[in-house]
């Protein structure tokens, strides 16, 4: 695969499923993974990861979701809706709202995203502002990314195929309750056989709930505490 290293590459990817179910396809053989996966989804991860699980049941061991986003008729917060606005108008607001976010070293962003998120540490809060507030060729892919994923039948029959994953293989929602993003009530919506709520984590369930995610995979291995 080759790697996205300026802004000017993101227009030649156009985010459609297709195009989300062959980047994992790549991925995957890129790392030569021929055994059945355990597939964490989190975030905008259930974008790509539901559509290519539903396609490939076959190569599943598991599926855990994380405070993702696969629902039909989703309704994106109001940042997001204004990354994804279309048009000469539109595609200058959200870039002047992209670009904001980078302002004096990041402060704007990292006021905002830390009241939204108490929970992640200074030394993660450093992270996102570095990674993302202060990187263009991450707010570039971003702006065209929502640009795709906020049409509103981007998300249609994904219900279906979160019915045919957990028909499937053994799926479990791992979800952080205080999601500023994502409420409590779409936990239930992945339609996962089982389900567990974990308080006051809040979105970022992979950072800070890495341990209770990692002892999930290990059970849904089989495998004891202490086994490698």
């Amino acid at each position: 695969m080759n790697p996205v290293v300026d802004s000017s590459q993101t227009a030649s990817y156009d985010y459609s499923r297709e195009a989300q179910i062959g980047f994992i396809d790549e991925l995957l053989a890129h790392l030569d993974v021929q055994e059945k996966i355990t597939l964490v989804v989190h975030d905008i991860g259930g974008i790509m990861g539901v559509p290519w699980a539903a396609r490939n049941v076959n190569r599943l061991h598991a599926v855990i979701y994380t405070n993702t986003v696969a629902f039909p008729g989703f309704r994106w917060f109001n940042l997001a809706r204004r990354w994804g606005r279309d048009g000469v108008v539109g595609r200058g607001v959200g870039q002047l709202s992209m670009a904001a976010l980078g302002w004096f070293g990041g402060r704007l962003f990292r006021s905002v995203f830390a009241k939204q998120n108490p929970q992640l540490s200074k030394l993660e809060m450093d992270r996102f502002v570095r990674d993302f507030a202060l990187n263009p060729v991450a707010k570039a892919t971003t702006l065209c990314e929502f640009r795709s994923v906020t049409r509103p039948d981007f998300f249609d029959g994904c219900d279906q195929m979160l019915k045919s994953i957990s028909a499937s293989v053994p799926t479990m929602a791992l979800w952080g309750e205080g999601d500023p993003y994502l409420a409590n009530r779409f936990a239930s919506d992945l339609f996962a056989q089982k389900t567990i709520m974990l308080p006051e984590v809040g979105h970022w369930v992979p950072i800070i709930a890495a341990a209770t995610l990692a002892e999930h995979i290990r059970s849904l291995h089989g495998i004891q505490e202490g086994q490698p």
